[in-house]
């Protein structure tokens, strides 16, 4: 799914990794995969395996691992998604 090409017409999601200095968007369609959605973060250089996300306002973090769509874990369009890695 690395590959899998922007749609033109989803909607704007923010990633934001751990240094802090790199944020990154994209347009995801909400239905599609979470997968989806994890592939685009771990094409980062510091990547880890495994990783967490979660929006600045939620303390409910959605594990690499999740299945369903990017709407069936509550994210929204125009977020920010703070990265978090599991493991080297």
């Amino acid at each position: 799914m690395d590959a899998q090409v922007e749609t033109s017409d989803g909607e704007f999601l923010k990633v934001k990794y751990p240094n802090g200095d790199v944020m990154r968007k994209r347009k995801f369609t909400m239905s599609d995969p979470i997968e989806v959605l994890f592939d685009f973060m771990g094409l980062d250089e510091m990547a880890s395996e495994v990783l967490r996300i979660q929006e600045a306002t939620s303390s409910n973090a959605i594990e690499s691992t999740s299945t369903g769509s990017i709407a069936d874990h509550g994210i929204k369009p125009l977020c920010t998604l703070y990265v978090l890695w599991t493991s080297a």
